[in-house]
């Protein structure tokens, strides 16, 4: 008996031990308890090698040691884990390729192994290039299929899901995180931290937003995207970003020199009977390399994609397209104009553009040789010419009559000139001086391109050029990007003259259509325009001062031409440029010491402007104290009546009222109006504009002191054919009777005007010598 219960004993201890070994072989026994913490709650861990046998593990996930209870908190597929976790939870992934096609159904965050690591690794200047950053190592979790994000692409099904955020993961292969074809729904997207390497297919890119549900012309899902810290990487097959978006904002975005598809392929938004608010697309802090054409397309149009997505678009709050901050290194065709890179697109007004402070630069060759001693530095050795300003080494002159001058000894001299619209309608011109004699004018016909400024000079005596575009600054940019001498030496610059006279306008300042009849023009283009060829440098040049041009085709005080009201002068005054660096302020570090205003005609275009003239009236007036605010000791003279003289009243009304408030700095002239034979396409000829210079000159001079003069007594000869040109209050209603060339006519008026022509002598002595403040920046 006692050998048998021994016996007994003996397989109990066996059969005791074995099954203790199954549960340890079951048990993470490389982990110890002490050092792991349980899985936070509403998380599921995704491991497709993981055994589903196993009652529990141990894994690693951002730097710490956790308990997975499988089949509970831990599953092989993304699926699974979605369907454990309830609205607001998290998954994360294990290193390893998804191939598993999800749409994801609620709200979530998605965490891969690389979650808060940045892929890049930014140089210490701007212009170096950003590496892939050490710590993401290896071990990614790759996308390489299809997630549809809160809504499926097949069944058209959108899910009640508001918001999901994906950090750390890697796309590649045919990886693409999608939201499209969905008819109603809203939702937030974001991506941070996301490595695309390897993506081989030629497919609609990783980020991928497109909706043309159902008829491919209503979009009825709102979306937000945020990309953040993005790396893009030999991507060659697809665009980066393909959107259908209300908002999307791309920051810290690298796109390598391999990557030879687009960032932004087009933007489209949804319909307006799903959201009227502000639509936007912007690139922030971001780099792109050695691309040769478009980077970043900007599409607004109400035809983007082919699919007329955006047929609303013009009944939004507002649509604004933002590149700031970013980095365009190494474009194979060189310095590149702007819109090159940067695809502008849009046919309705509420669209703007804000391109700022972004960096264009081509890595220089190496060489051992000295510095060219024949290349200008643009900052220092040139006189600048108008609202110019700089990107990287390129000196950009959008305005009218923007541009250089300088100075050498020797035989020639040669400029290196590109502009955004090489072709078309709207191309740049520019007009070239040697020594006081105008050349042949220049049309850009490339985006880079080379112009001999002079030739076959006398080599031994100093020579000027002056160089400047002609035509308006809505068309096209403009900028130079190497100005050198054939031969000789460098001298120094001009000298700022000591007088600066501002003219500000609108088509009448910029000279459209000023030499039409030269050319034999029936229609408008920049061909017909040469602000050279208005009264603006005669009436400079006639009283010794610089001029600049702050002027727009179509532009007006409250309404533009067209009756609309975005971007109107008011607006643009303020800013550095209305092409490029749209949204900068201007230093105005040099002050006008006259302001010379021509605005008020597109107000008056159309038949139903729905404009009153009192909100004229305030429109004038507004906008003359805020030019006085950023020009305080300016004199300010607003010349009217070239081609209308519709709201002439409302001006001298506006002026009158600055006037009685002790700015007595500030008065009216009438321009002497054109008739018919001094027009082509509806604008004033060469000949009319030369025919104003001498009673706009005797205006400035009456109003400044400058070397005596008197009010001008301009003859002003109306058509009496042009109905529209005699009103003063509003369209169809007659003029009082007012006709003189200077002053107001009111008793105020009057009143005013005396105590302006008091006070000229004394404010003129002090304008006489204000261009020395700053001779040595002339950069206006």
């Amino acid at each position: 008996m006692k050998r048998r219960s021994d016996d007994g004993r003996r397989r109990a201890q066996a059969l005791f031990i074995a099954a203790s070994l199954l549960i340890a072989a079951a048990l993470p026994a490389a982990i110890p308890a002490a050092a792991a913490e349980p899985m936070p709650e509403n998380t599921a861990y995704v491991d497709p090698a993981l055994d589903m046998n196993a009652k529990s593990t141990g894994i690693e996930f951002g730097g710490k040691t956790y308990y997975v209870q499988v089949g509970l908190q831990g599953f092989r597929t993304v699926k699974e884990a979605l369907d454990s976790i309830s609205p607001g939870g998290t998954v994360w992934l294990a290193p390893a390729t998804y191939t598993e096609g999800v749409t994801i159904t609620k709200n979530c965050t998605i965490l891969g192994p690389k979650a808060g690591i940045d892929p890049n690794v930014r140089g210490a200047a701007a212009t170096d290039d950003w590496t892939r950053s050490p710590d993401r190592g290896t071990g990614e979790a790759v996308l390489a299929t299809s997630w549809h994000m809160g809504v499926n692409q097949n069944t058209k099904l959108v899910y009640d899901c508001t918001e999901i955020t994906v950090d750390g993961m890697q796309v590649g292969q045919g990886g693409m995180f999608r939201s499209n074809f969905a008819e109603k729904g809203s939702i937030k997207l974001t991506y941070r931290n996301m490595l695309v390497s390897g993506y081989n297919t030629a497919n609609n890119g990783p980020f991928y937003c497109y909706s043309y549900y159902p008829d491919r012309k209503t979009n009825n899902y709102a979306r937000d995207v945020v990309c953040e810290n993005i790396r893009f990487e030999g991507m060659t097959t697809a665009p980066g970003f393909n959107l259908t978006v209300e908002s999307f904002l791309a920051k810290g975005v690298y796109f390598d020199g391999a990557s030879t598809k687009h960032a932004l392929d087009f933007v489209s938004s949804c319909s307006p009977s799903v959201s009227r608010g502000p639509v936007s697309a912007t690139f922030e802090d971001c780099m792109f390399r050695q691309k040769t054409s478009q980077i970043i397309g900007l599409d607004f149009s109400t035809t983007a994609g082919g699919h007329g997505l955006n047929a609303g678009v013009g009944e939004k709050e507002s649509v604004t397209g933002t590149v700031r901050n970013c980095v365009f290194a190494d474009n194979a065709e060189g310095e590149l104009g702007e819109d090159r890179l940067i695809i502008r697109k849009s046919d309705t007004p509420n669209v703007r553009f804000v391109i700022e402070n972004n960096t264009y630069f081509v890595t220089p060759p190496a060489t051992t040789e000295k510095p060219d001693a024949m290349t200008y530095d643009l900052k220092t050795e040139v006189k600048l010419l108008g609202r110019t300003y700089f990107e990287g080494s390129r000196l950009f002159f959008n305005w009218s009559g923007s541009g250089v001058e300088f100075c050498f000894t020797g035989s020639g001299a040669k400029a290196t000139i590109g502009s955004s619209a090489p072709a078309g309608d709207h191309t740049a011109y520019i007009k070239i001086w040697v020594d006081g004699k105008e050349m042949p004018d220049v049309k850009l016909t490339a985006v880079s391109q080379e112009v001999t400024l002079a030739s076959g000079l006398d080599a031994n005596a100093k020579h000027t050029v002056r160089l400047i575009k002609r035509t308006n600054a809505r068309s096209s940019s403009a900028f130079i990007a190497q100005l050198k001498l054939t031969d000789g030496r460098k001298e120094a610059p001009p000298a700022a003259k000591e007088r600066l006279i501002e003219f500000v306008g609108d088509s009448l300042t910029v000279g459209y259509a000023s030499i039409a009849r030269d050319v034999g023009a029936t229609a408008w283009s920049t061909a017909t325009e040469d602000v050279s060829k208005t009264y603006v440098p005669a009436v400079a040049e006639a009283l010794g001062a610089d001029w600049s041009v702050v002027a727009v085709s179509g532009r007006g005080v409250v309404r533009n031409q067209g009756n609309e009201t975005s971007r109107t002068m008011p607006i643009l005054y303020p800013l550095l440029d209305d092409y490029n660096a749209t949204g900068v302020p201007y230093g105005f570090e040099r002050q006008a010491d006259v302001i010379v205003i021509n605005l008020g005609t597109n107000d008056a275009s159309g038949t139903v402007s729905g404009l009153t003239p009192d909100e004229f009236e305030a429109g004038v007036y507004n906008f003359i104290k805020d030019v006085r605010r950023l020009n305080p000791k300016a004199e300010i003279i607003w010349s009217y009546g070239l081609t209308k003289v519709t709201y002439q009243k409302q001006m001298k009304n506006a002026i009158e009222k600055i006037n009685a408030e002790g700015d007595t700095h500030v008065s009216f002239y009438r321009l002497q109006t054109c008739t018919d034979a001094e027009l082509a396409l509806g604008h004033p000829t060469a000949e009319a504009y030369a025919s104003r210079v001498e009673g706009l000159v005797n205006a400035i001079k009456a109003a400044t002191g400058w070397d005596g003069g008197a009010i001008a007594d301009t003859v002003v000869t109306d058509d009496p054919g042009r109905t529209e040109d005699i009103t003063t209050d509003a369209p169809g209603t007659s003029d009082s009777g007012d006709s003189s060339a200077g002053g107001c006519s009111s008793a105020a008026g009057t009143a005013a005007a005396a105590a302006a022509a008091a006070a000229a002598a004394t404010f003129g002595k002090k304008l006489t010598g204000r261009g020395k403040r700053k001779k040595e920046t002339d950069a206006d």
